[in-house]
């Protein structure tokens, strides 16, 4: 016990003092959605929250983050109409968490991120543990620009060995003051896959 107590007391101190030392910012996020809609597919049409958690590191001009992000289902889904990740027809489920970390760095107005992300489901449904995968994915964006373009590149290097390109842009309006709001438009196209 004191062994992990000790442990947890290093473990914040070294939390805290980081931020402090090099401006590290933490940011909890939770969405309420209508339904869970990924890369123009409906994964499931019914109430779903959202949650993730991001860590963010400055180093010599590099931006490391880390974080977590969840899906989860909020009511049985009890109709032959109800599309989800788990069939579950007995209450909420954790459908889906992903686990992520990159490397960003601005080369003038042109900002480039490398990452990895390790996408897992943790429920016995649609979506099993067995569809848990890795994709490497790198993202170039111009926020500085009007409407902030963005491509992205997304490779499943585990499961699918398959490639998702997504180009997006973006533009804050400022329609009540105080509350930020972020008016987008998002394509992609999937370039092929092979189930391993």
């Amino acid at each position: 016990m004191r062994r992990s107590l000790s442990l947890c007391a290093l473990v914040y101190a070294t939390v805290v003092a980081a931020p402090a030392a090099a401006q590290g910012t933490v940011t909890v996020d939770l969405a309420a959605n209508s339904a869970y809609v990924t890369r123009g597919l409906s994964l499931t049409n019914r109430a779903v929250t959202q949650g993730d958690l991001v860590l963010a590191l400055p180093v010599s001009g590099v931006t490391l983050s880390a974080g977590a992000w969840g899906n989860l289902e909020l009511r049985p889904y009890d109709s032959p109409a109800s599309i989800s990740m788990t069939a579950d027809e007995t209450g909420a489920n954790l459908t889906e968490v992903d686990l992520w970390a990159d490397a960003t760095h601005a080369f003038g107005p042109l900002g480039v991120t490398v990452g990895a992300m390790r996408l897992t489901y943790p429920n016995q449904g649609v979506f099993t543990p067995a569809y848990n995968t890795t994709e490497l994915y790198a993202r170039l964006g111009l926020a500085s620009l009007p409407l902030a373009p963005r491509l992205s590149v997304m490779e499943d290097v585990d499961k699918v060995r398959g490639v998702y390109l997504e180009g997006s842009v973006a533009q804050a309006v400022k329609a009540i003051p105080g509350v930020p709001l972020s008016l987008g438009a998002t394509a992609g196209w999937s370039a092929g896959q092979e189930q391993s």
